[in-house]
């Protein structure tokens, strides 16, 4: 007999209520308003839908389609009778229990102390209302498991909450009360920004300087970190002069406090170790000269051992406060000093008073993937700083090369991650280090080794190409196409297929970001090139021996095919598109599989912005799917609190949500497309934010037209 789902209409009450602020910017890190309570909660509601021109029975007959949808499992729980009763509770109770204005502006703050955030935080603070009225509800003791009535209340308001959350048309239901208590949230919130600003003026001298910077970064990070008692400023202030683009410093500080609360839990009390072996040694004296030999040997192997076990716990203290301490340089925004703490925790934990070449160029080798892997600015810093610590402890030439090499692509890395000016000045000394590893190498050492040289000064120049605009950085990437065919044409025919795949990938790129920068038919051969070569290179590797490969250089044809779907009109161009999107999801399923965070947030990103690229291209039905589909993974995006996600990224996830939304408006009719304009407006406005401080002038410039634009549509509809 299936569940009666008594609870079905007050679920639908709570999740328009309460969803309906979550439409306001909540996930901003602005408090939301409280709404109407009680037992008339969902008449009031359709009155005040009625009011605003909605079809308030199609709103409420979708949520409720979509809500037994996502609770359907518990049917054949095992736990039945305890879900039916639950569910006959829930009825009764769910019309008392809505939440206060306090309550529900706590769950924008409360994510500081967790990963969760609304609407799980919200589902919580309702199910803890129920629990009030009938302790089946109740949050277990420690270490009891939670009663299936309470994990089936937790996950059916949070159904509604999330349903009523992601239904745009629900945002028509705010109320005038709910738009003033935004209103007053906001001005909080900047007097709060205000707080911070002046705290930064205070500070020492050379702040004067780099304030704005200082204070953008800082504010970003305020409503998220308030709750953990941590010193922003004391954390921004070693990145002034080291960073200058505040999305790159944001994501910096976002780091800095991570690695802050890894060290608060890590740092304990250590052993105190004390040698003193002077005593034992004039004991032992003594016994001899008294005849007694064999209670002097005891004794000495009795001390002896006593000092191995000691020099054991001085080696784990060593290594305990060599992790502090690179902790402690990596707050303070030093890499040079992190690299020597690093170097030494190496020592510690090997038990060595010195490291070789060989165990440095290893470290440096292993700390560019983690880097690579984390994300981190630190990170990639401290493993350029110990890989200029091994080019300068190499010795032989097959050494000098080795550490080069891999220099050089730190530096590169390093380089893509600042841009700009920063970026370029590092080119400038991975190319000189890349043209002196190529002069080093000997003929007799064979081609091969010679074109992996000549692979590093390519990788130089087509990141540099990519960084500068016009002339000069078309011309660094053709050169480093010149370059990527030479070393191609050098290496053996014994290469290994995944290292002829990586330079077959590279070279793609550097074709692809060529294609892009050139319009006419130029342009277009140069996209249909770097599709070949990334299809070449999928050819060299399999995907079960080298998964983050494949997905790697998958994700890279994917983004060409896209780019090819928005340059070609029609039939053919649509085909572009989804290949690419079919492409993007087969890659999102093996980022996830393979634990590739990074990738996985990248490769979702751009899975939102081709859906929306191909709805915007599609008749009024196939197209909306599209839009709202693409829409949708961009919006879990935005409200995900993942720190692979950087900062650029973001600000690439804001830009395609106001883009979806601008599109469904200009399909809706007047009463929606006030509504999609003003969430596009919201989401340009957020990205903007973030680059007007920067050096990205064409997204500030995107931007900044997307904004007239939008506005301008919205007071075409008044």
């Amino acid at each position: 007999m299936p569940l009666n789902w008594n609870c079905l209409e007050p679920l639908t009450a709570i999740g328009i209520g309460i969803g309906a602020c979550a439409l306001a910017p909540l996930d901003m890190g602005l408090a939301a308003a409280g709404v109407i309570g009680g037992s008339g909660l969902l008449a009031r509601i359709k009155e005040n839908s009625r009011k605003a021109g909605l079809e308030d029975d199609k709103l409420i007959a979708r949520m409720q389609k979509q809500l037994l949808g996502k609770l359907d499992h518990w049917d054949s729980h095992a736990e039945r009778v305890a879900v039916a009763r639950a569910d006959e509770a829930m009825n009764r109770l769910l019309p008392q229990v809505m939440l206060t204005r306090e309550q529900l502006a706590a769950t924008a703050t409360m994510s500081g102390e967790s990963a969760e955030r609304y609407p799980v935080l919200a589902a919580r603070l309702v199910v803890a209302e129920l629990a009030h009225h009938d302790a089946m509800f109740a949050e277990p003791g420690a270490g009891a498991p939670a009663s299936a009535e309470r994990l089936f209340a937790l996950e059916a308001v949070e159904a509604a909450l999330r349903t009523a959350k992601n239904d745009p048309a629900y945002a028509t239901l705010l109320t005038l009360d709910i738009a003033i208590e935004l209103g007053r949230a906001q001005a909080e919130t900047l007097a709060g920004l205000r707080e911070v600003a002046n705290q930064v003026d205070t500070t020492k001298g050379m702040l004067a300087e780099h304030g704005d910077l200082l204070r953008q970064i800082v504010a970003n990070q305020k409503m998220q970190t308030a709750s953990q008692g941590v010193n922003l400023l004391a954390l921004a202030e070693p990145l002034v002069g080291r960073v200058v683009d505040p999305l790159v410093a944001e994501q910096a500080l976002s780091d800095a406090i991570g690695e802050l609360m890894n060290l608060r839990s890590r740092i304990k009390v250590g052993a105190n170790v004390g040698i003193d072996i002077e005593n034992d040694l004039g004991r032992i004296l003594e016994l001899i000269e008294s005849d007694e030999i064999d209670a002097a040997e005891k004794l000495g192997d009795h001390a002896f051992q006593r000092i191995d076990s000691s020099m054991c716990e001085l080696w784990a203290a060593r290594q305990q406060l060599a992790r502090t301490n690179l902790s402690v340089a990596r707050l303070r925004y030093d890499p040079k000093k992190a690299a020597y703490w690093a170097l030494e925790l190496q020592k510690s934990e090997i038990r060595a008073e010195r490291l070789e070449y060989a165990q440095i160029h290893q470290n440096a080798l292993v700390s560019l993937l983690d880097a690579r892997r984390s994300g981190r600015l630190i990170d990639l810093e401290v493993a350029v700083e110990i890989s200029r610590v091994a080019v300068r402890r190499s010795k032989d030439r097959i050494e000098k090369v080795g550490s080069r090499q891999n220099l050089v692509n730190g530096l590169n890395q390093l380089a893509q991650r600042h841009g700009g000016n920063i970026g370029i000045e590092l080119l400038k000394e991975s190319e000189l280090v890349a043209r002196e590893a190529v002069r080093l190498v000997k003929k007799s050492w064979g081609s091969g080794v010679y074109a992996a040289a000549l692979i590093g000064l390519a990788d130089v120049l087509a990141i540099r190409g990519m960084i500068k605009a016009g002339k000069d950085g078309e011309n660094d990437l053709r050169e480093s196409l010149k370059k990527y065919d030479i070393a191609i044409a050098n290496f053996p025919d014994g290469i290994l297929p995944e290292k002829n795949a990586a330079i077959r990938h590279s070279k793609g790129i550097a074709q692809s970001s060529l294609g892009i920068r050139i319009s006419g038919n130029r342009g277009f051969q140069l996209l249909k090139s770097a599709i070949i070569s990334n299809e070449s290179a999928l050819e060299l590797i399999s995907l079960n021996k080298f998964p983050e490969d494949w997905a790697s250089i998958s994700n890279s044809l994917a983004g060409d095919l896209a780019t090819m779907g928005q340059r070609v009109e029609g039939e053919e161009g649509l085909e572009f598109l989804s290949r690419a999107i079919d492409l993007y999801r087969e890659v999102l399923i093996v980022a996830n599989s393979i634990g590739a965070p990074n990738l996985a947030a990248s490769v979702a990103s751009n899975l939102g912005a081709s859906l929306s690229a191909r709805g915007r291209r599609c008749g009024v039905e196939a197209g909306l799917d599209d839009l709202e589909e693409g829409l949708s993974i961009l919006q879990d995006l935005r409200s995900a609190d993942r720190e692979e996600i950087g900062a650029r990224a973001r600000v690439q996830i804001l830009t395609n949500i106001g883009q979806t939304e601008e599109a469904i408006g200009d399909r809706a009719d007047s009463a929606e497309r006030t509504i999609r304009y003003r969430l596009a407006e919201i989401a340009y406005l957020e990205a903007f934010e973030k680059v007007k401080m920067s050096n990205h002038s064409a997204a500030f410039q995107e931007l900044d037209s997307a904004l007239s634009r939008v506005r301008l549509k919205k007071l075409a509809i008044n």
